[in-house]
């Protein structure tokens, strides 16, 4: 097996450990959703490589994940970042390991509901626990990813200036913004569509990265009014209609 380690997902559990708030968890929690862990397993039949050198099993297969225990009794499986840091864990030889994404690992945790409490990230160095009912809070928001909205040639928006203070909301998507480098404006509008009223915020970047539009909703939780986000990029024809009569909310220095 190649040598692992996600040193994205370290570099988060680091700064977490060295000053836990509400960014360096969010940051964490975002990391372990996006990339992958390496969990210890034993199974009862041995699987076939494919081409690219990943195992493939019978469908069959009983697989099962090294499951720890900490001093209050409490049962967790144990996820590392690499290869380094499985090495400190004491296991037998019939103890192998698979690389698992986010998804992955989470229909062991659903499987083992009310027998283990969570997970634990680098058990022997970071020891960082995580909850059922924590990571049960990170696959939702991997279900409502935000995406980009997608409007065909000419059609156009109707929009108004916020009709609230909003300041929650844009000190948010201005602190979220200054974290990306390649955000360069962000413009915030209501975005009406028959009855129904949601933010729309215009986002300046190069390069265009539509994946970190789920980046700055997550940062605008609870700071949205219960209304919806929708994201669009400045260089789309109607943003720039929008843009010419408006005022960012957020410009880089």
């Amino acid at each position: 097996m190649a040598p692992y380690n996600n040193q994205q997902l370290k570099d988060a559990l680091v700064a977490l450990r060295k000053e836990e708030n509400q960014q360096t968890i969010n940051d964490m929690a975002r990391t372990l959703r996006d990339t992958s862990v390496l969990a210890p397993a034993m199974w009862d039949q041995e699987p076939q490589k494919d081409e690219n050198g990943q195992l493939v099993f019978e469908p069959n297969t009983k697989i099962q994940l090294m499951i720890m225990q900490d001093a209050q009794g409490n049962m967790y499986f144990p996820m590392f970042t690499s290869f380094e840091e499985l090495k400190q864990a004491n296991h037998d030889d019939t103890v192998h390991a698979l690389v698992l994404s986010f998804d992955q690992f989470m229909s062991f945790v659903d499987m083992a509901k009310g027998q283990i409490q969570g997970i634990v990230l680098d058990p022997f160095t970071e020891n960082v626990p995580i909850d059922v009912e924590f990571l049960e809070g990170v696959a939702r928001t991997k279900k409502t990813v935000i995406k980009p909205t997608k409007l065909k040639k000419g059609e156009q928006l109707q929009v108004r200036e916020p009709l609230k203070k909003v300041e929650a909301l844009i000190s948010a998507l201005n602190e979220e913004a200054q974290k990306i480098p390649s955000i360069q404006e962000v413009y915030l509008k209501e975005r009406l569509e028959g009855d129904d009223v949601h933010w729309l915020v215009i986002v300046d970047m190069n390069p265009q990265d539509p994946k970190l539009f789920q980046r700055l909703g997550e940062a605008c939780r609870g700071k949205t009014d219960g209304k919806d986000m929708e994201f669009i990029f400045s260089t789309m024809q109607v943003a720039q209609q929008i843009m010419a009569d408006s005022t960012p909310i957020y410009i880089k220095n």
